[in-house]
């Protein structure tokens, strides 16, 4: 029943309690509980080593969590759902957060668009589990407009070829296949990468071993984190100290000097970022490439994932990171069934069509209570 969201005050006063209770966990023989020491495998840093198979999983259901949460275990009823959800589609990838890609090509949105509503035909009439097989959609990768673009802002339910790693459940063969040799060059891929998109190489990899997307069950509702929480509390502050600035009638002329200057010196800077994200609108290529990468000063900071996404340009790379996945298979699926399929709770976009680019569907219940998630009352 001890969870790491519920761990006592640890008496280590040097590491964090929750680290001290699993250290405790881990060596008592009696605890199921245990770490895996990648570095006692022979094994480097990665992003991948979670899905390594040396940890010779116990369970067949494996489910995956971020570093930065949110984390929850199967006494949620989330979590519950998703492993049910698993239970009857073992062979595919389930999760809770899935990203959708948009194209700009009529072609690819148009081929998308036909399977989807045949998708979306056959849940209306009732088959709630049912999944879209054998649908992949081939990609020109050398045309500019048959480029992907990752989709940040949100989680859909539906049409999401990404599923994020926090409550995602594979099967424990998976781990083989991920780290087969046959992929090396895609793992290598993943390491040198300045976004190490491991999510994307996971979603699409399996996608195209089992013919399937992913489904998707309800996402969990949880608090903002401490450290967003922060943020805004010292942006606030800030904004309270300017406006004190304003007030004051006390500065001298150096100082005014002074703020003249600093103006200015942001002012060059402003100008400079500026330029540069022209530089990106103006080139022939509008995404950044691959070659670009290899040179940028990102790489140099390989162990430090989870602030990367605040670096400058960073779904520019991202986009980057899902074009080259695409382009190694030549092929996209249509993307992930939502919880809600072939339920009252599925709402269809009345705008979508054949070549629209946006989610065609999604579930009109954000956080649903369990006696409505269709697969828990079968």
């Amino acid at each position: 029943s001890n969870t790491v969201n519920s761990v006592t005050k640890s008496s280590n006063k040097t590491v964090p309690c929750y680290v001290a209770q699993m250290l405790e966990w881990d060596a008592d023989p009696t605890n199921p509980f245990r770490i895996f020491y990648a570095i006692e495998e022979g094994l480097t840093n990665n992003l991948l080593n979670r899905y390594h198979p040396s940890i010779a999983p116990i369970n067949e259901a494996v489910v995956f969590f971020d570093d930065d949460g949110p984390f929850y275990t199967t006494n949620n009823d989330t979590m519950a759902s998703g492993l049910e959800l698993w239970k009857i589609n073992s062979g595919i990838q389930v999760g809770s957060y899935g990203r959708h890609l948009t194209f700009s090509s009529a072609r690819i949105n148009y081929r998308l668009g036909v399977v989807r509503r045949r998708t979306l035909r056959q849940a209306i009439n009732g088959d709630a589990i049912l999944h879209n097989n054998h649908n992949f959609v081939p990609l020109c990768h050398n045309s500019a407009d048959e480029k992907a673009t990752y989709r940040h802002e949100s989680f859909s339910d539906f049409g999401s070829s990404i599923v994020l790693p926090t409550g995602s459940v594979i099967h424990r063969n998976y781990l083989c296949f991920i780290w087969h040799p046959a992929f090396e060059e895609l793992r290598q891929f993943v390491l040198n990468h300045p976004t190490h998109p491991d999510d994307m190489f996971v979603s699409i990899l399996i996608s195209q071993l089992s013919g399937r997307g992913a489904k998707l069950y309800p996402t969990k509702k949880y608090m903002f984190s401490k450290k967003a929480e922060e943020n805004k509390e010292e942006e606030e502050h800030e904004k309270s100290e300017d406006s004190e600035d304003e007030d004051d009638e006390d500065s001298d002329e150096e100082s005014e000097e002074e703020a003249e200057e600093e103006n200015d010196e942001d002012s060059d800077e402003e100008s400079e970022d500026e330029a540069e994200e022209e530089g990106l609108k103006d080139n022939n290529d509008s995404s950044i490439t691959s070659k670009s990468i290899s040179d940028n000063h990102l790489l140099l900071d390989l162990n430090h994932r989870r602030l990367l996404w605040e670096q400058p340009h960073w779904f520019e790379y991202r986009n980057d990171a899902i074009n080259s996945m695409l382009g190694y298979f030549g092929t996209i699926h249509p993307g992930s069934l939502g919880w809600c399929a072939g339920t009252t709770y599925m709402k269809i976009d009345p705008s979508y069509h054949l070549n629209s680019s946006t989610p065609y569907a999604a579930c009109n219940v954000t956080y649903p209570s369990i006696d409505i998630i269709p697969w828990m009352n079968k």
